[in-house]
């Protein structure tokens, strides 16, 4: 897979077909599923070099990615990267964040988290809600 992504995107380029934010995001996917972490944000740096903008998706991607990967204080990193792309956490990037927390027993920081989430006027949806540890 890893070699496979990089000459999809490579062959693109070469055809005059370059890749958007969707493809970027799709392969990062992938790798997260596949648990490279490395490999998707090498991809991120991949996507930045080549001039496209990460989205709120390709850190949802990668904060996903980390939090399976029980790496929870990288994915709070990459939260805080995000308005330094001019990006605002969405919903969906908290949920992911306070799951990872309950799955590493880390109950104080989700609950802080959610807390937090409330405060910024943020407004929880039933997947964060549910976010239980399980």
């Amino acid at each position: 897979m890893t070699n496979d992504a990089k000459h999809v995107v490579e062959s693109m380029i070469q055809k005059a077909v370059f890749p958007d934010v969707v493809t970027y995001n799709t392969l990062m996917d992938g790798y997260c599923s596949r648990d490279k972490i490395y490999m998707a944000l090498e991809m991120l740096n991949t996507m930045r070099s080549n001039g496209i903008a990460p989205d709120c998706s390709s850190y949802n991607i990668l904060i996903n990615g980390h939090g399976k990967g029980q790496k929870v204080d990288e994915a709070i990193d990459l939260v805080r990267q995000m308005p330094a792309e001019g990006l605002k956490p969405e919903v969906e990037t908290y949920s992911t964040l306070i799951h990872g927390l309950f799955q590493m027993g880390r109950h104080g920081e989700a609950g802080n988290l959610f807390n937090e989430v409330l405060n910024e006027g943020n407004k929880p949806d039933i997947i964060t809600c549910q976010n239980d540890g399980t």
